[in-house]
């Protein structure tokens, strides 16, 4: 039986409608003779905003409910964080759709992995009104996008890679990339172990594909950014 239909149908719509919205928006104001170029530029706009509001709300929850990050990540969590979940599934379908619509190459199927694991494990959470907690402190993860997708921004607009503004974002980048994208996986996988004994078993294995596949993902991701030379 599902955790509670209706208030994840509001968030998930109101994720995909938000930033369908902003988009929509975006692709008026940005112009670009190149389509295929223009559309990147509004994808990457649209996933900086995204993180930026992302890491604002994650904050906001756990400020709202320590425990749910510590000592009560199976069954602790408010409305607002259960909102939030399912809000950030409707940004990843919204994403997945965008992408498929305008982007297919290498990389393609990388962001597609990423948001598919984060689509499937944040569905279960949200089902069964479990591991809510598990899941906003995956998206800390989202602190350290801001300086990613900025990067990218940075790269759009032809700044040189020896202005002070990129060398700074640059070190908030490196930095932010130890500490929430490896340090949080690390968190997580060592909370799952402990834990293992409390998680159902199907679950269990869930969790650590799940954390397999984004430790591969921002394994490949961080090698990208050191061979560019952005860190």
């Amino acid at each position: 039986m599902f955790y509670d239909w209706n208030a994840f149908l509001r968030g998930t719509i109101t994720g995909i409608l938000t930033f369908a919205t902003i988009r929509h928006v975006l692709s008026k104001l940005i112009s670009c003779k190149d389509e295929r170029h223009r559309w990147k530029q509004v994808n990457v706009v649209t996933s900086f905003i995204h993180s930026i509001l992302s890491s604002l709300i994650c904050i906001y929850c756990a400020l709202e409910n320590p425990k749910m990050l510590t000592t009560e990540m199976i069954s602790s969590f408010t409305s607002n964080a259960y909102s939030y979940v399912s809000f950030e599934i409707g940004y990843f379908i919204y994403d997945s759709m965008d992408i498929l619509r305008k982007s297919i190459n290498k990389q393609t199927y990388e962001y597609l992995l990423h948001h598919c694991v984060v689509i499937g494990c944040f569905g279960i959470s949200v089902c069964r009104g479990q591991f809510i907690g598990y899941c906003v402190l995956s998206l800390f993860i989202e602190i350290n996008s801001i300086f990613l997708h900025f990067r990218q921004l940075l790269v759009f607009w032809n700044i040189s890679r020896k202005e002070k503004i990129f060398l700074i974002n640059s070190f908030l980048n490196f930095i932010t990339f130890i500490v929430f994208r490896f340090g949080i996986i690390t968190y997580m996988c060592i909370w799952l172990v402990n834990n293992r004994f409390n998680v159902l078993f199907i679950f269990y294995i869930i969790g650590q594909s799940g954390l397999l596949a984004m430790t591969i993902i921002n394994i490949c991701l961080f090698y990208r950014l050191i061979k560019s030379g952005s860190t």
